[in-house]
């Protein structure tokens, strides 16, 4: 055989050789990425949780699912994780049993390598599929979105005495609060005021709001102004008038214990965690 037809019918050879090695791998690794799908995370700021969750494929190449993790490496993909282990079991934050969504709810706290904060934007977690001896793992990556306001400090009395007489005293109540998406974020900064004497809510169960204005605003005719001390300090005030003891009826303020609810929402209509506070009046 002429030695030019031996080099062409091996080099024909090799190239369909090699055509079959890469119809037959395709499958196998379009298999491996579909095996694992649907990442899912959330970061519930209002309750300090965080949620994994994401389906995996019941086998891969004929071997059963053994279990799933989610690597968390909070704000920094480069660090350390916590291994989270995930169930399909419809409990720990998981909704239904055998659907083969993996998920897992957990606490935000100091226990965990990695935690979130108000100042983070992004998270990174790697999802990790057992099946025998073989792992399937998908790295992801998740915006945090809008943060939440936070009350970070009340500056409320414990008890009020009302003055004696026809007089009238201003209260200051304050509240500080943070937005890490920026103070012109946030809509309102209030309490409500339920009266734990006889249990009934003030002012119809409306907010008495709170301001960031340093009184440059006039609320009310002829010149009544929030009582807020300083412009965008993030301390909202509010001064509250309380009647005297010679004040009767309608114009009477009136005396018992009282539980304060303050909050606080943001331009996304996202709301802060209420935080109470007992105070009496007498």
């Amino acid at each position: 055989m002429n030695i030019n037809n031996i080099y062409n019918t091996f080099f024909m050879i090799l190239i369909v050789f090699g055509l079959m090695l890469v119809a037959c791998s395709e499958p196998k690794q379009d298999a491996e990425l579909n095996s694992i799908t649907n990442p899912q995370f959330t970061y519930h700021q209002d309750t300090n949780k965080l949620y994994f969750g994401v389906n995996v494929e019941k086998r891969n190449d004929g071997v059963q699912i053994d279990s799933v993790y989610a690597y968390w490496y909070g704000p920094n993909k480069l660090g350390s994780a916590d291994f989270v282990k995930l169930n399909d079991t419809g409990n720990n934050g998981d909704i239904l049993s055998g659907d083969f969504l993996f998920a897992r709810k957990i606490t935000n706290d100091p226990s965990l390598v990695n935690t979130l904060t108000d100042n983070d934007s992004i998270a990174y977690i790697e999802y990790v599929a057992f099946f025998g001896s073989t792992s399937i793992s998908l790295l992801d990556s998740s915006t945090i979105g809008n943060i939440i306001p936070k009350i970070v400090n009340l500056i409320v009395p414990d008890t009020i005495f009302r003055p004696l007489g026809n007089t009238i005293s201003l209260i200051p109540i304050k509240a500080e609060v943070s937005d890490a998406d920026g103070r012109e974020t946030i809509k309102w900064v209030g309490f409500t005021s339920y009266s734990l004497t006889d249990s009934t809510i003030m002012n119809d169960g409306n907010l008495i709001y709170l301001y960031n204005d340093g009184s440059s605003v006039i609320l009310y005719p002829p010149n009544f102004t929030s009582g807020d001390e300083t412009k965008l300090d993030d301390i909202y005030t509010f001064k509250i008038p309380i009647y005297g003891t010679g004040y009767i009826g309608s114009d009477s303020t009136r005396t018992g214990v009282f539980r304060w609810r303050f909050s606080a929402q943001d331009l996304a209509n996202d709301y802060s965690k209420n935080v109470d506070h007992v105070i009496v009046i007498e």
